[in-house]
């Protein structure tokens, strides 16, 4: 059956969408066997991805306190508590030192959103582009694979996690008008060295 997470507050699901919750649940059936989220029970089923589960026990005026990122497909995980580090399946979890955007690794979930000045900005900077989406670009970044993400488009469900994975990895997340939570209807990870390098090229 489909992939749903119960909270106390209620049950969010794709087929069902919104029920009055404050932060919840996207499930994706296409985007490979990624869950995002804070540490809450989830019912698994055959079908796609738990994305973005957040509860509100997990939520403060500073954001949420603990968020997670789990990897099926390779068997790996990435969590964080404020206060209490980053981890990656039980080690610690770090950004990579990386001090400027020519020659810095940079990803997306799609190059489709992007204007073209923004596309041909970081280009001309020197970064090398991917495509390594979702979930699992963040979990590169906050394990210090790849420098920064950008994602022009997202939903609170789908960066949840990460300010509070971003900043136990030594790393930074914001949206592109430099919100810096998940709400802001955009996502850019880094490092922290090269964001404020990223957010000037991006914001033209």
């Amino acid at each position: 059956g489909p992939v749903r997470l119960v909270l106390e507050a209620g049950v969010l699901e794709e087929e069902a969408g919104h029920r009055g919750l404050e932060l919840g649940l996207h499930v994706d059936g296409d985007a490979g066997g990624q869950l995002e989220g804070a540490a809450l029970p989830v019912e698994d089923g055959n079908e796609g991805v738990a994305r973005g589960a957040l509860d509100r026990r997990g939520a403060g005026a500073h954001g949420p306190a603990v968020g997670g990122i789990l990897l099926p497909a390779i068997g790996q995980a990435v969590y964080a508590g404020r206060g209490l580090g980053c981890w990656v399946d039980g080690a610690p979890a770090r950004v990579s030192a990386t001090t400027s955007l020519d020659g810095a690794y940079l990803s997306t979930s799609s190059y489709s959103h992007w204007p073209d000045a923004d596309l041909l900005a970081v280009k001309h900077a020197g970064c090398h582009l991917r495509t390594w989406g979702d979930g699992y670009g963040y979990a590169l970044v906050v394990t210090g694979r790849v420098d920064a993400m950008v994602d022009h488009e997202v939903e609170i469900y789908d960066v949840a996690p990460m300010p509070v994975l971003l900043a136990e990895a030594g790393g930074r997340f914001t949206s592109l008008d430099g919100r810096p939570d998940a709400a802001g209807g955009s996502g850019v990870a880094t490092n922290g060295t090269v964001h404020d390098e990223l957010l000037a090229l991006l914001q033209g």
